[in-house]
């Protein structure tokens, strides 16, 4: 045990969970927030590769899902990691839920009698894996939830009676926006309600169609403190694709110091990308 030490804010990487009814637009804002934040997009897309739909307003890379499996996400976020995205998009993460729900009940027939209960204990363990692997991501993350549908019936300013889709709860696993910086619904007009929010700026917020604007807003508070130079060497390097020889030659050669070590390999990278435009 190292004993306390005085608290100093760093710069962080975004977790933002959006979730919201068909139609409410979660796919376009989460594209609009990361354009805004500038940085290298990636959409990992469980949804028929339906964010396509915005490659002409938006730039991005996008990876169509065909199973829905914990290991799936997973994977492709290993991949996104592997090729230096600055941020990824998950559209949706209720598909994964979907899938382990069903998984959890098959395992419930075939081992434990129907006995669900028991079956989360193989259950969990796998969500857990797929939370840690969404919160150790190098770069920023955007996910989104597909809510629970219901319809209301309500009368207008005519007094004209009316039905609204209005949603209930996310499709996903209870809590889950507990482990993401912010947590936004979006309602069928595209505004937004910031249900959770640890930069304290916008906690409980109605934002009309969150989009670029916001993601600057966002970027301008993640970009706030000092920077974490052992989490940016562990970032940079994996972008690097270094060998354990390689990062070690480099470490010594940098004094073994962590800023030194990153500021040489943004050398390297950037040397890369330059011969690669040649």
């Amino acid at each position: 045990m190292s004993g306390f030490s005085k608290a100093v804010k760093s710069q962080q990487r975004l977790r933002l969970a959006i979730d919201g009814i068909s139609g409410s637009g979660k796919t376009y804002t989460a594209l609009a927030i990361a354009t805004g934040m500038g940085e290298s997009i990636a959409v990992i897309d469980s949804e028929h590769k339906s964010s396509e739909l915005y490659a002409d307003r938006f730039t991005f890379d996008v990876m169509g899902l065909e199973s829905f499996q914990i290991e799936d996400y997973m994977a492709a976020l290993d991949m996104a990691a592997s090729a230096g995205y600055g941020t990824v998009i998950i559209d949706s993460t209720s598909h994964a839920w979907d899938a382990l729900v069903e998984r959890v009940e098959r395992i419930a027939g075939q081992k434990y009698s129907g006995n669900t209960f028991r079956a989360w204990g193989e259950g969990t363990p796998l969500q857990r894996q797929l939370i840690e692997k969404l919160l150790s991501y190098p770069g920023h993350l955007i996910v989104t939830c597909r809510s629970k549908t219901e319809y209301s019936v309500e009368r207008n300013d005519k007094g004209a009676t009316t039905i609204k889709k209005v949603g209930t709860a996310a499709v996903q696993r209870q809590g889950f926006e507990y482990e993401f910086t912010m947590a936004m619904t979006m309602d069928s007009n595209h505004v937004g309600l910031v249900t959770k929010d640890r930069t304290g700026k916008f906690q409980d917020a109605f934002i009309s169609k969150p989009g670029i604007d916001f993601g600057k807003q966002l970027i301008a508070w993640l970009h706030e403190g000092a920077i974490d130079w052992v989490q940016e060497a562990a970032r940079l390097t994996k972008e690097a694709g270094y060998t354990a020889e390689q990062k070690s030659a480099l470490w010594k050669s940098s004094g073994s110091n962590a800023e030194a070590y990153c500021k040489a390999l943004e050398t390297v990278i950037a040397e890369r990308k330059a011969a690669q435009l040649d």
